[in-house]
């Protein structure tokens, strides 16, 4: 939403960055530590995605020194990006709260701490998805490369991709919400109807009774995500694929030379 149309974006491992190939190794760790579930102890799991992190921080800081990287001030659009980042990280972890209170989560916690910091510090150009990007603030006399050519995308473009962006987000908000509408219904329902909790409420097969609002309030969430997901995406390919308006970095867009 901020700097989409500077990032360079890479389609092979030879085109990433090592801090991007880190979070290969990183993920791949968090994937098999959530395979291995309750056989493998939550500080267990801490250590090694802690050792990895270290382990991956250490080579990142001889990486840069070799190369002689400097750091170069975000600006402003960048100080905005990384604080973005960590309020939709909060929204997540309050979503999924509920429905997440074990030990058996902590390697998606640890995933999702992943994806903050490198969002957060790529929003702040310290880490990078592409090698180009990195070379490019590398040296004393390094030009800017990412914001040294000013964007020719015509306004009305920009007006629509901003459009979109407002769309999908809230069309974001609603679903986080009724995810957590529905966790904390699932854990606070009633076995039972009452007199006040009369309205069934059923989710992967257990039915708990809840308020009348309640129920309404979820089901209408539910209606606009429902609703809102697949015209998100319809729309997003339509803007990409017949407008012009670049959606997906790495696709064609209509009226641009192929890369």
């Amino acid at each position: 939403m901020f700097d989409w149309d500077k990032t360079k974006y890479p389609r092979t491992w030879r085109e990433m960055s090592f801090d991007f190939k880190a979070m290969f190794v990183y993920f791949g760790a968090m994937m098999a530590m959530m395979m291995a579930g309750a056989a493998m102890a939550a500080s267990a799991k801490v250590a090694v995605a802690g050792a990895i992190a270290t382990g991956a921080t250490m080579l990142s800081l001889q990486h840069r020194r070799a190369a002689g990287w400097r750091w170069r001030r975000p600006g402003p659009r960048g100080i905005v990006r990384a604080l973005f980042s960590l309020a939709i990280a909060a929204v997540l972890i309050l979503a999924v709260s509920p429905t997440f209170p074990t030990a058996d989560a902590a390697p998606w916690y640890l995933a999702l701490l992943g994806i903050v910091t490198m969002n957060v510090l790529g929003a702040l150009r310290i880490t990078y998805l592409a090698e180009a990007d990195f070379l490019a603030d590398c040296g004393d006399a390094a030009p800017d490369a990412r914001h040294s050519v000013a964007s020719s995308i015509p306004s009305w473009k920009n007006a629509l991709r901003i459009a979109f962006s407002v769309f999908f987000l809230a069309v974001w908000l609603d679903g986080m919400g009724s995810f957590y509408l529905a966790g904390i219904t699932m854990r606070d329902g009633l076995p039972s109807p009452t007199e006040t909790a009369s309205a069934p409420y059923t989710e992967h097969g257990r039915t708990v009774y809840v308020t009348a609002t309640r129920k309404a309030e979820i089901d209408a969430m539910q209606t606009v995500m429902m609703a809102g997901i697949p015209l998100a995406i319809i729309s997003a390919f339509f803007l990409q694929l017949v407008v012009g308006v670049r959606i997906f970095p790495n696709m064609p867009v209509r009226g641009e030379p192929r890369s």
